[in-house]
């Protein structure tokens, strides 16, 4: 989560609750610990809970319970990958295009540049143009499910790194994920 201050931190834990909730704010305090909070904490929470149901007001627009339980995913999985500042910039502006975020189409162009990354054995750059077609394009559901192959290579360089696995093990991981990519793309092609 970050270092953040007590009121941020409030904000950042009403707003998860609030984004994954009907309830109103009176049923969810009703559960607190007052005791173990701080009151900054507290008026925060009140805050992220207020801004977490109106979140959830505008990704319900024109969504089934599955498609908003998604949307609602969606919303937290950016909240835990971006700084809090960075991710309300990023929610409000994609929040204008909740329509888009289902799609998982890649367009001809992308899918052409990421083959060819991967051809010259260029799984890092591959994967970032992908992501940042999915930021760009606001697909951000599928930029969720999508976010585990970069998270997947960076944990392998780190191991790599730390002398915990072999420079076979490297070789031999790198080629899964570089698989499991080209079948990633050739399932979202257009």
């Amino acid at each position: 989560m970050g270092l953040y201050a007590p009121i941020i931190k409030g904000e950042i834990e009403g707003l998860k609750i609030g984004l994954d909730s009907d309830l109103i704010l009176w049923e969810h305090t009703q559960k607190l610990e007052y005791e173990k909070l701080q009151g900054e904490w507290l008026v925060g929470f009140g805050v992220g809970f207020n801004k977490g149901q109106t979140i959830r007001k505008k990704l319900r627009k024109k969504a089934d319970d599955k498609t908003l339980n998604e949307r609602v995913k969606t919303t937290l999985y950016l909240l835990e990958d971006l700084s809090y500042k960075e991710f309300e910039t990023i929610l409000k502006d994609n929040l204008k295009n909740v329509q888009n975020w289902e799609s998982k189409h890649l367009t001809k162009d992308i899918i052409t540049e990421a083959e060819s990354l991967l051809h010259k054995d260029k799984l890092q750059r591959a994967l970032l143009k992908i992501k940042e077609f999915y930021r760009n394009e606001k697909v951000l559901t599928a930029m969720m499910h999508y976010s585990h192959f970069p998270a997947r290579l960076n944990k392998l360089r780190l191991n790599k790194q730390r002398d915990k696995i072999t420079k076979n093990t490297y070789l031999l991981e790198k080629q899964k994920i570089k698989s499991d990519l080209k079948k990633w793309i050739e399932l979202n092609k257009n």
